[in-house]
């Protein structure tokens, strides 16, 4: 969109706009605010450079800044990020060029979705110029799921009006994975981004309720619903997805148990586990716990108990949604880090034991040979 200028209305610049694509609309003569979004650019980039210290380096950081659709300027145009003064990892400055096609069926989606608002403002509010929409925002909603289960999200909609719109999006860049439009007759889910929706979701076509199957770690994020309409809503829900816990092991120590035998040493371990909890129970009643928040990772939690205890002891490792138990076979475990004590050694002792005998056995075999050659020696004189 532009103004009326002669630049624009060239057979030049009508070929160029059929040779890339896009349609060129003037706005109203001595009217510029139908030209409001370009307008409002000009004065933007005439703001910082009379304000900025260096004009270019603010120039820079405008290109590099992401617009509505998640992406910046500079990253249209070239297929990039631009390196700015913000530290960022390296990977992140890698070239690769968007979707395309993707994108431009969400701006054409978002295209419509603004003309209907348009048209339903001009609808509603004829007559009454306050009354637009009534509009319901409502808190995050947290939703925790075991990976492999499947979740829905529900949109609180009993039934679906025909001049209602219902879009999901996903992630912090608010891609749209699923829409209904029963007035344009839309219905349809999409696999993006990267394709870890693809054949997972399900739309309720008579409420909207979105349903995720087989769901993954990677399903694990923020989720945002709209609904315009007579009455307009937005919900968002963030999603946490579980992996499956493993159960507790139970091992001895014996290397840190006490050397007055009176004490066990244990240790409960679990492996490649993230955002759980792990911790030590005598009877109900909590002794120890370590928590992680990191993915894969390794955990362990001592414990030393005396040998003749009669208490009860289990390992606990829990997150939000679900928990497993190993419990402490005293008897079994300590009996046997027991006699490990009494009739076993470390390894370094051992070893030393082993040099010691074998230089003993040298020695030995050493002295028998000398003690013969000596006697042969003493026959051979008295023979002479």
């Amino acid at each position: 969109m532009s103004d009326n200028g002669p630049q624009f209305s060239a057979e030049y610049f009508q070929k160029f706009a059929k040779e890339w694509g896009f349609s060129h609309t003037t706005s109203s003569p001595r009217y510029p605010q139908a030209n409001g979004e370009a307008e409002r650019a000009v004065r933007t980039v005439k703001d910082f450079i009379s304000k900025a210290a260096d004009p270019y380096l603010a120039l820079m950081e405008y290109r590099a800044t992401p617009l509505a659709n998640g992406y910046s300027p500079a990253e249209l145009l070239m297929g990039r990020k631009l390196r700015t003064t913000v530290p960022v990892m390296p990977s992140v400055l890698n070239p690769g060029w968007m979707d395309l096609d993707h994108l431009k069926e969400e701006e054409k989606i978002m295209f419509q979705d603004y003309s209907t608002f348009l048209r339903k403002d001009i609808l509603l509010g004829k007559g009454n110029p306050q009354r637009v929409f009534s509009v319901e925002t409502n808190e995050t909603q947290s939703v925790s799921v075991m990976e492999g289960d499947s979740v829905t999200l529900h949109t609180d909609v009993t039934e679906i009006h025909e001049d209602d719109d219902i879009l999901w999006k996903f992630g912090p860049e608010n891609s749209l994975i699923a829409k209904i439009s029963i007035e344009q007759q839309i219905f349809f889910t999409s696999g993006v981004p990267e394709g870890r929706f693809r054949d997972k979701l399900k739309l309720d076509k008579q409420t909207g309720s979105l349903t995720i199957t087989n769901t993954r770690i990677e399903h694990d994020g923020l989720y945002n619903l709209q609904i315009s309409g007579a009455k307009r809503l937005s919900k968002a829900f963030s999603v946490s997805v579980y992996a499956s816990l493993p159960v507790p092991v139970i091992s001895r120590d014996c290397s840190s148990s006490s050397s007055a035998q009176q004490n066990c040493s244990l240790v409960c371990s679990v492996v490649n586990v993230g955002h759980v909890t792990l911790s030590w129970y005598k009877g109900n009643s909590l002794l120890s716990s370590i928590s992680v928040s990191d993915l894969s990772i390794s955990l362990s939690l001592p414990l030393e108990v005396e040998y003749q205890d009669k208490n009860t002891y289990s390992c606990v490792i829990n997150n939000p949604i679900s928990n497993q138990t190993t419990h402490l076979n005293i008897n079994k475990l300590c009996h046997t880090c027991a006699e490990f004590h009494i009739h076993c050694c470390d390894s370094s002792e051992a070893v030393l034991r082993l040099v010691i005998s074998a230089l003993v056995g040298v020695a030995a075999v050493a002295v028998l040979v000398y003690d013969i050659r000596s006697t042969r020696t003493g026959d051979k004189k008295q023979i002479s």
